[in-house]
């Protein structure tokens, strides 16, 4: 049996909610500019630039987007007076952090598997017209004129791509 994790980028999804999360403190802090003043919209203004961007901010003050996330629930719960804004952002985030976990692909002789934290979807062997492994990337072409590409890393053991190869031609041809 050979496995794969496919590749994804995890960090995206981090830098996703923490943008929301200032976006959310610049929105309440010039909602608040009533109570405040002009110092409400100028920390709106500073929100929205920080929100914009928190990636050059991350990587300038090589801070991780963690820290990031923790400031802006402060920012936020200090400028709404309320932890519940903060509060579902943080669900929201803990949620994406679950749901997007690394995809494993599984294939053997009966078949090939994806793998996902809810879900599970199995391809035979007859569902499947070509598979090719070439310099990290798994090529599927499915019979319904469909296919994959996925640049993956083998779990385990260094993989032999020609090995690979040979077996899925294998199956392939042993199906008709």
């Amino acid at each position: 049996m050979y496995s794969f994790l496919i590749k994804t980028n995890k960090s995206n999804v981090d830098i996703v909610i923490v943008r929301a999360i200032f976006a959310v403190a610049a929105t309440a802090a010039f909602v608040q500019s009533q109570e405040y003043g002009i110092l409400g919209i100028i920390a709106g203004a500073l929100l929205i630039a920080v929100s914009i961007f928190v990636n050059a901010i991350r990587k300038k003050l090589q801070i991780t987007a963690f820290i990031l996330l923790i400031i802006g629930i402060v920012l936020l719960c200090f400028i709404t007076q309320s932890p519940y804004f903060a509060l579902v952002l943080v669900l929201h985030w803990l949620l994406e952090r679950f749901l997007h976990k690394e995809t494993r692909v599984d294939i053997d002789s009966s078949g090939i598997r994806f793998i996902k934290p809810l879900n599970e979807k199995v391809f035979s062997w007859k569902d499947i017209q070509h598979v090719v492994l070439k310099d990290g990337l798994l090529t599927i072409d499915y019979t319904n004129n469909h296919f994959s590409q996925s640049e993956v890393n083998s779990i385990g053991v260094d993989l032999d791509e020609r090995a690979f190869n040979q077996f899925c031609s294998t199956q392939l041809q042993t199906r008709l």
